[in-house]
C-alpha cells in the first residue's frame, strides 16, 4: 500500500526484492509444509514409484512418493493442530499466488490498484492468523514438556530430583514421584506433542530432492528396512549408486541436514545460498543415486523379536497396565540391534540396489559406526562371485578397528573383556577384519585428533598394527586392544634407569640395535615397544631437566634457543616428529606405549602414500617409470616457507629425516646430559632412519603408489589412506571434499577399465 501511495524509485526497487524473498519462502517452506501435511493426513496420496524425475509440484518441489508416515507417534492434540495448520496454509498459498500478479502490475505500471490492494490485505489477515496458530503450536509443546520451568526442559532427571530436594519447596514424596516420572519417560516415552515430528521431517526431506522416494526393503530374518532413494540429477536408468551407512544415532531423516532450503529441485537451484554440505548433495552432484537407510531398531525400521510378529506393535494405549506391557515388550521381547544385524541390514539394502535397481557400480560409504556395516557389506559382496565385480569402492570414514578397543580408551581397559562378557561373546565388531578382506578399491579416512575415536583405536591403526606387528598372519579380533607395559620398562621407569638397565626386572630381551632396512622387513612387537619406552624416557628426562633448571624468572624470559639445554632441544624435535598420517610423536608418547606403537606402525604402513604424493607434487604430475625415486624433502609436509621450529606460537610437525639428523648431531656433540641417554637416542634415531629408508626404497614406494591409486594388488589388505582434520561426525572441509572427489573419480575409472598388468603385480 505504501508503494502504491508513493511509487518512487526506491519503492520500485524495494518491492521486487521483498517479493523474491517471500516467493522463495513460499516455495521452499510453506508449499513443502502443505504437501507434507496433505499426505500425512491422507488428504492426498503419495505418488507411485514409476514416475518421471520431472514430476514436480507447481512450486518446483518433488512430489512425495512412498510411505511418508501416518503420524502414529504424536498425540491426538498434535494431529488436530497439524490439520489446522494444513487448512491455514491451504488458504494462504492461493492468496500469495494472487499477490504475485499485483507485484507484476506494480513493476509494469508503477503502482498497485484495486484487486492488488485487496490481495495484500487478505495476505496480511491470513498471515496474522497463521502466526497465532504458530504460537499455539509452541505453547502445546511447552505445555507437554516436563518440569516447572522452561529453562529446565532438558535437565537431567537425576539433577532435577536433586534440585527439587535442595530447594526445599517439595516433600520427599514429591521428589520421588518426579524421579519416577522422569524414569517412566525414558522407559516408555510419551507420544510426541508436536506435528513437527519425524514423519513430517521425512516428508520435507523428500520434497527437496528431485525424483526422491521412500521404499521398504525386507530383512531376510524378518522385519523391514526404511530406505530413502535420492536419484542423481539429470541421470535416468543410473548404473552408479552410493549406499551410505549411518553413524551412531544417525537417522536418514536428518542425514541431509535440517535446513529447509537445501536439495536439488529447481526452487533450490534458484537460491544461491542453498547449502551443499551433506553427503546426499555431494554424491548426487557426482552422478550417483544415493540410498540412505535406518538400521533395524532405529526410526521406523524393525526386526523380528521373540514371540512377536515381524511388524512392531503400534500400542498407543494409556494407563499403567499399558505402559508396563510396552516396557516388558521393549526390554524382553522386542528386536534389539546388534553388530551383526547392522551388517545384515546393509547387505539386504545393497542386494536390493544391485538386483532391483540394476546398478553395476556400487559405492559404499560408512561413517563412524557405519564403517562396521559398510566394511561388512563390502566383504560379503566382494566374496560373492555374482556381485564381486559390482562393488567399485569402499570408504570407511572415521571409524574404529573394533568396539572394544575404542571403549577401552573412552572408559577404561577393563571394558574390553566386559563388553564380550556382557554380550556372551556374541558380538563381532571386527571392522579391521572385514575391511582387510574386502577385495575392492577402498579408503580408510582418519582424523588423528578425533575426540571420540582415539587414534590408536582407529581403523587406520588396527590395519597398520595387524600388517606390521602381526605380519598379516593372525586373526584381527583383538587388534589394538590396550596392553600392559612389560615389567622391565615399568621398573626402569620407577628406578629412573635406562630402559635396558632395570636392577629388579632383568630380562634376556635386550634391544641394543634398532631395525635396519632392508635386513628387517618388519618391526617386531618387542622393537616397537622398546621404541616407545625410549621415547618416553627421553621426554621424561627433558621435562624433569626443564623443571629443575635453577634459573630466575628473568633468566627464563631471556633464555634463547642457543642457550637452551641440548636435551630439551632434542625432545622438542622428537615431540614434533611428523608421522605423516597422524598426530606428532609427542602426542602419542603422552598417551602411552600403545599409542606410540600405533604411531610407528601407521607411519610404516600408510606413510609411504603421503611421501609418494609429495614426490608427485615435486615432479609436477603423476609418477611414471619403473622406479619411484623418493627424496628426503618428500617427507616434509610443512607449508611452503614455514619456519623449521616454533614461530609466533605456531609449531609445525618436523619431518622424520630432520629429526633423525638432529638427534645424531646431538649424540656427536659430547653433551653430558645427552650421553646419559645415549642408548635411547641411538635407538630412536635408528628407528626413524629405518622408517625413512624403508619408505624411500623403490619397491616400497611403488607399493605405496599402487595403494594410493586404488590399484588391486596381490595384497589388497591395506587400501588407500586419506588424512582428515575435520573432527568426528563433522562435515568434510572443502579441501577434503576435493580430495575425496578425486579418489572417487579414480575409482570410477578403475571400475570401467582394465588395470595395467605391471601395477597389478606390485
Amino acid at each position: 500500500q505504501a508503494c502504491s501511495a508513493n511509487p518512487n524509485e526506491s519503492a520500485k526497487q524495494m518491492l521486487p526484492a521483498l517479493w523474491r524473498r517471500t516467493d522463495t519462502y513460499k516455495k521452499r517452506v510453506l508449499s513443502v509444509f502443505l504437501e507434507t501435511l496433505l499426505v500425512l493426513h491422507q488428504e492426498q496420496s503419495a505418488e507411485s514409484f514409476q514416475r518421471s524425475d520431472a514430476d514436480l509440484t507447481k512450486d518446483g518441489n518433488n512430489r512425495l512418493a512412498g510411505d511418508v508416515g501416518n503420524l502414529a507417534s504424536i498425540t491426538p492434540e498434535a494431529r488436530t493442530l497439524g490439520r489446522e495448520l494444513m487448512q491455514q496454509l491451504q488458504q494462504l498459498l492461493p492468496l500469495l499466488d494472487g499477490l504475485e500478479e499485483a507485484v507484476k502490475t506494480f513493476s509494469q505500471k508503477g503502482g498497485i490498484f484495486g484487486d492488488g490492494i485487496s490481495s495484500a490485505k487478505s495476505v496480511i489477515d491470513q498471515s496474522t492468523r497463521l502466526l497465532d496458530l504458530c504460537e499455539s503450536l509452541r505453547q502445546a509443546v511447552q505445555g507437554a514438556s516436563s518440569g516447572d520451568d522452561q529453562d529446565d526442559d532438558d535437565e537431567d532427571p537425576v539433577n532435577a530430583v536433586r534440585r527439587q530436594m535442595e530447594e526445599g519447596n517439595s516433600s520427599t514424596w514429591d521428589a520421588i514421584k518426579s524421579g519416577l516420572s522422569s524414569l517412566q519417560a525414558m522407559l516408555d516415552p510419551n507420544p510426541h506433542p508436536s506435528i513437527f515430528c519425524m514423519d513430517f521431517l521425512r516428508g520435507c526431506v523428500l520434497s527437496r530432492y528431485r525424483g526422491s522416494r521412500q521404499l521398504w526393503v525386507r530383512r531376510p530374518l524378518g522385519g523391514m528396512i526404511d530406505v530413502l532413494h535420492f536419484p542423481a540429477k539429470g541421470v535416468s536408468n543410473n548404473k552408479k549408486a552410493l549406499l551410505y551407512c549411518n553413524p551412531n544415532a544417525g537417522l536418514i531423516e536428518v542425514a541431509t541436514g535440517l535446513n529447509m532450503v537445501g536439495g536439488n529441485v529447481p526452487a533450490a537451484e534458484a537460491d544461491p545460498s542453498a547449502p551443499k554440505d551433506t553427503w546426499t548433495d555431494f554424491y548426487t552432484e557426482l552422478g550417483f543415486d544415493v540410498y540412505l537407510f535406518n538400521y533395524a531398531g532405529y526410526g521406523r525400521s524393525y526386526g523380528s523379536g521373540i514371540c512377536t510378529s515381524s511388524a512392531e506393535s503400534d500400542d498407543s494405549a494409556q494407563g499403567a497396565l499399558a505402559r508396563c506391557r510396552r516396557v516388558f515388550h521393549s526390554w524382553f521381547l522386542a528386536f534389539k540391534p546388534r553388530p551383526d544385524t547392522l551388517r545384515a541390514d546393509g547387505i539386504a539394502v545393497a542386494e536390493h540396489i544391485l538386483d532391483g535397481a540394476g546398478v553395476t557400480q556400487l559405492f559404499i560409504h560408512g561413517e563412524s559406526i557405519g564403517g562396521m556395516a559398510a566394511s561388512g557389506v563390502a566383504k560379503y559382496l566382494t566374496n560373492k562371485p555374482s556381485t564381486k565385480s559390482k562393488v567399485s569402492f569402499l570408504v570407511c570414514d572415521r571409524t574404529f578397528c573394533n568396539l572394544e578397543a575404542i571403549a577401552q580408551r573412552l572408559v577404561g581397559e577393563w571394558t574390553g573383556n566386559a563388553i564380550r562378557a556382557l554380550t556372551f561373546y556374541s558380538w563381532s565388531t571386527d571392522v579391521a577384519g572385514d575391511f582387510i578382506e574386502a577385495s575392492c578399491p577402498k579408503v580408510v579416512a582418519n582424523d588423528a585428533a578425533d575426540a571420540i575415536i582415539a587414534d590408536d583405536a582407529s581403523l587406520k591403526s588396527g590395519v597398520a598394527i595387524w600388517k606390521e606387528i602381526h605380519r598379516g598372519m593372525t586373526p584381527t579380533g583383538g587388534i589394538a586392544w590396550m596392553s600392559e607395559t612389560p615389567l622391565r620398562y615399568r621398573m626402569a621407569d620407577f628406578e629412573n634407569a635406562s630402559v635396558n638397565d632395570s636392577k629388579y626386572a632383568a630380562s634376556a630381551l635386550h634391544y641394543a640395535q634398532p631395525p635396519v632396512w632392508p635386513t628387517d622387513k618388519h618391526v617386531s612387537v618387542g622393537e616397537a615397544i622398546h621404541f616407545a619406552a625410549c621415547c618416553k624416557r627421553i621426554g621424561k628426562m627433558a621435562t624433569a631437566l626443564k623443571r629443575n633448571m635453577s634459573l630466575s624468572e628473568d633468566e627464563r624470559g631471556n633464555m634463547t634457543g642457543d642457550s637452551e639445554p641440548l636435551a630439551i632441544k632434542v625432545w622438542k624435535y622428537l615431540a614434533t616428529c611428523d608421522g605423516l598420517v597422524g598426530a606428532p610423536l609427542g602426542a602419542s608418547v603422552k598417551r602411552g606405549y600403545d599409542a606410540t606403537v600405533a604411531w610407528l606402525c601407521s607411519t610404516l604402513i600408510f606413510g609411504g602414500q603421503i611421501v609418494v604424493a609429495s614426490a608427485e607434487t615435486r615432479l609436477g604430475g603423476m609418477l611414471t617409470g619403473p622406479a619411484v625415486v623418493i627424496e628426503p624433502s618428500d617427507f616434509d609436509q610443512r607449508p611452503p616457507g614455514s619456519p623449521s621450529q616454533t614461530y609466533e606460537g605456531i609449531m609445525h610437525p618436523t619431518p622424520i629425516p630432520e629429526v633423525a639428523s638432529f638427534i645424531e648431531q646431538a649424540l656427536e656433540s659430547g653433551d653430558s646430559q645427552v650421553s646419559e641417554l645415549a642408548h635411547e637416542y641411538k635407538y630412536v634415531a635408528g628407528t626413524l632412519r629405518y622408517a625413512q629408508n624403508r619408505l624411500s626404497a623403490p619397491v616400497m614406494a611403488e607399493t605405496a603408489l599402487a595403494q594410493k591409486r586404488l590399484q588391486i594388488t596381490a595384497d589388497n589388505s591395506v587400501g588407500s589412506f586419506m588424512k582428515l582434520n575435520c573432527g568426528h561426525n563433522n562435515a568434510f572441509t572443502e579441501d577434503e571434499k576435493r580430495r575425496l572427489r578425486a579418489v572417487i573419480e579414480q575409482a570410477t575409472n578403475l571400475s570401467t577399465t582394465d588395470q595395467p598388468a605391471s601395477l597389478a603385480q606390485v
